[in-house]
């Protein structure tokens, strides 16, 4: 069986001027659907997701951080629900939906990507963003930094 993505998408997110300061984690099924997605503004440290201190009787989870979050799975909309990956869209395409009925499902979820597939390595050129640092030319709007 074809991966599910590549047949369909052009795999772009459509946030190529400014990546979403979100997080985002998935499980992804062997046909690109997910089994669960998360959307948090959490990174994956201590602070944000707690960690057991101090000692018996007053050991505990400590918090440091807290996030907010929002975790999709396909059993909140009941059974034969599936999560799809869409890209530049909000809406799965005609060919999801018709992928997903042949495979029984009743209620589809659009899941909306925020990056590109296939991932592509820094090149050795290239730089990360920092907000203290200066950079050569500008940016899409005529700012420099």
């Amino acid at each position: 069986m074809r991966p599910l993505l590549r047949q369909w998408h052009s795999l772009k997110g459509g946030r190529e001027r400014a990546a979403p300061h979100i997080k985002t984690y998935g499980r992804v099924t062997r046909d690109e659907t997910f089994d669960w997605f998360v959307v948090t503004s959490a990174n994956l440290s201590k602070p944000a997701w707690g960690a057991q201190e101090g000692k018996p009787p007053n050991q505990g989870l400590r918090l440091r951080s807290y996030e907010a979050g929002v975790l999709f799975y396909p059993a909140l909309w009941g059974e034969k629900t599936v999560l799809v990956p869409t890209y530049r869209s909000d809406f799965p395409s005609d060919e999801q939906v018709r992928w997903a009925r042949e495979r029984g499902y009743k209620t589809i979820v659009a899941i909306r990507m925020t990056w590109d597939l296939p991932f592509r390595k820094y090149d050795d050129g290239d730089v990360p963003w920092v907000k203290n640092r200066s950079y050569l030319g500008t940016d899409w709007l005529g700012n420099s930094w």
